[in-house]
């Protein structure tokens, strides 16, 4: 694999950044900023209420009515007690029975439909083998060079004590981001 120019000044940047950058740890989360306070807005007037029907009001004064009389029994066995009391002043009209449907017309048989050809698979692009691979950034470069570093770093540490990948690779970034900041100064 052929480097460029770009590459190897990062290889080369990235060795003497090795030896002058202190190690960086993880980032640390950030307090909680003080909440602003809520600007309410203005509430709007309540709608008007429905006025009771004449069964609501019918079991809201029988409830209050056998409330008294039955201490120990919940508000829903009484409002049931006064629901058989609605049902046996009022009692249902049967209702009317439906009329019978008309049966529908036969539906005509609908023509055989003629067999679809089948589509054309589309094909597929054709792959240069000896075309060059796009070459890496300079960031990917950078981790991976990173990782390698840090991976070293923690070769002799007991299993319990070593970092995740996902622990490790946030201190790469935390590396890389102070490797562009001095990039970023220089320029």
């Amino acid at each position: 694999m052929a480097r460029t120019n770009a590459s190897k000044t990062v290889m080369t940047k990235a060795k003497e950044s090795k030896a002058e950058a202190p190690k960086v740890e993880a980032p640390k989360a950030e307090e909680p900023k003080a909440e602003e306070p809520k600007v309410e807005a203005p509430k709007e007037e309540p709608k008007e209420k429905k006025p009771l029907n004449e069964y609501q009001l019918f079991i809201n004064a029988k409830v209050a009515e056998l409330k008294p009389h039955n201490e120990g029994k919940k508000y829903m066995e009484l409002r049931a007690m006064a629901n058989a009391e609605w049902n046996a002043l009022h009692p249902k009209e049967p209702k009317e029975p439906k009329a019978p449907k008309e049966p529908k017309a036969p539906k005509e048989p609908k023509a055989p439909k003629e067999p679809k050809e089948p589509k054309a698979k589309k094909a597929k692009k054709e792959v240069d083998p000896n075309k060059p691979k796009k070459e890496p950034s300079l960031y990917i470069l950078f981790i991976k060079s990173a990782l390698a570093e840090l991976k070293e770093e923690f070769a002799n540490t007991p299993a319990e004590d070593k970092p995740k990948q996902t622990e490790l690779m946030k201190l790469a970034a935390a590396r890389w981001n102070a490797h562009k900041a001095t990039i970023e100064s220089e320029a």
